[in-house]
């Protein structure tokens, strides 16, 4: 399901980038396919190359996600806390990593929401370098990171829960000697050990992708490597016998609640006026000028353009004639109207979503 997913991620956060993106190198032909006549010549045809750069990529995705997600910060977050502990309390002042309170992670999920229809959540607990002044803290990661996972039915209360979680942590690492940013890759495992203990492991380095192969779920610590970082988070000296991790979709709860990007059929109908518009600029270039046709008529070789030519006929007994030869325009302005008609149906589809799911979504 990832790997399905995979691609459609990638269309929407293409189509959401914009023209950069959409035209740039490696995915020029993948948004706007080659005639069979430009694909049978190099790569760098000039007449594909010239109805590329012509055409208009109207961002009419983007505009349709922000105007969602502006709908969507219209309605206020409900934080119920309850009678619990004042660590639990703090969550609301400083409970993520980009320290703007639980509004400003509300804005990133609705945008992802939105966006790609996933996004995850987890709760941890953030200490000095000492390991002291412990308070909890909600880590946020993409679709994108969100590798695997499975639940299992839970034999303390019979409920289904997440048996274990691989996110991808990775990210870029200076190195000091070669002044270079190296990738530094990193995989963490949450799960419910076979004592139904939860925990946290690390998995560093470049054998990552080895260390997973040979991780024990059920055992996190038989993998006794200095790469491998296990550890059991506690909540007033008690262990949790849960995985505080849950994944939230376009309108529901769980790893395993696949749903499609909302909007994807938006970010095609984006596409297809795109290519709409390259047919209609590359028919305009082609026939916007009247072209001249000689009939039955020698062209003197000086003939210049701006001059002025004396025709002669080839053929005896055949008038020779000249004249400008045009284009109806009708057909051009039709190629138009299609290309406009693409984009408001495309708009007229985002303003009935709004309509439809602006109050459903506040308590996504």
């Amino acid at each position: 399901m990832y790997k399905t997913m995979l691609s459609h991620w990638d269309y929407v956060n293409d189509c959401y980038k914009g023209v950069i993106e959409v035209k740039s190198d490696s995915k020029i032909e993948k948004y706007l396919p080659k005639f069979p006549a430009e694909a049978r010549n190099h790569a760098k045809h000039p007449q594909y190359i010239l109805r590329c750069w012509a055409a208009d990529y109207d961002n009419i995705f983007k505009a349709a996600i922000m105007s969602m997600v502006g709908v969507m910060g219209k309605i206020p977050a409900k934080i119920e806390f309850g009678n619990v502990d004042q660590a639990v309390r703090d969550l609301d002042v400083w409970g993520n990593e980009d320290d703007d309170r639980l509004v400003g992670l509300k804005a990133r999920l609705n945008h992802a929401q939105t966006l790609f229809g996933r996004y995850g959540l987890w709760l941890d607990v953030l200490t000095d370098t000492n390991g002291l002044y412990p308070q909890f803290i909600i880590k946020e990661y993409t679709c994108y990171q969100i590798i695997d996972g499975d639940t299992y039915i839970s034999p303390l209360d019979g409920k289904r829960r997440l048996q274990w979680v691989k996110l991808d942590e990775s990210r870029p690492v200076f190195n000091p000697k070669t002044k270079e940013w190296d990738r530094g890759n990193r995989f963490r495992i949450l799960g419910v050990d076979n004592q139904e203990r939860y925990y946290s492991a690390e998995l560093d380095g470049d054998d990552a992708d080895g260390l997973w192969q040979a991780f024990d779920l059920g055992e996190p610590e038989k993998l006794a490597r200095p790469n491998v970082k296990v550890r059991y988070p506690q909540f007033n000296a008690t262990m949790l016998n849960f995985i505080p991790f849950t994944v939230c979709n376009v309108d529901r709860l769980g790893i395993d609640k696949w749903q499609e990007p909302p909007f994807l059929d938006m970010a095609h109908s984006t596409i297809n006026a795109y290519n709409a518009d390259s047919l209609h600029k590359q028919a305009m270039a082609n026939h916007a000028s009247p072209t001249l046709v000689a009939l039955n008529a020698k062209i003197p070789e000086n003939a210049t353009l701006g001059g002025v030519m004396t025709i002669t006929g080839a053929v005896e007994n055949l008038k020779a004639d000249v004249r400008m030869l045009e284009t109806n325009a009708g057909g051009l302005a039709e190629m138009g109207r299609s290309a406009e008609s693409i984009r408001e149906r495309a708009m007229r589809r985002t303003i009935v979503g709004i309509r439809c799911t602006d109050l459903d979504w506040g308590h996504a």
